[in-house]
């Protein structure tokens, strides 16, 4: 059966609006989901930092704290380590 112009054109422009629709929303949810995984990698950052700058601060606590010659600072003046 054969269509009228305008019938075509109708069921062009309907497809048209749902296909714009359908892509309009799938930029929103990527655009949401782009932003999703920003703040969770942001998060992800900050949480690696703080346990590097822990470990750092341990690190530089013992090797601050130790005699790196060897000997006991005490050692010869009569006092126990």
């Amino acid at each position: 059966m054969r269509r009228s112009r305008n019938e075509v054109a109708r069921w062009r422009m309907l497809r048209q609006v749902v296909h714009r629709r359908r892509s309009r929303w799938l930029e929103g949810q990527s655009r949401r989901y782009k932003r999703i995984h920003s703040i969770r990698h942001q998060l992800a950052q900050q949480q690696r930092r703080s346990i590097l700058s822990v470990y750092y601060a341990k690190y530089v606590i013992v090797v601050a704290g130790s005699d790196r010659s060897g000997v006991s600072r005490t050692a010869g003046r009569g006092m126990t380590p």
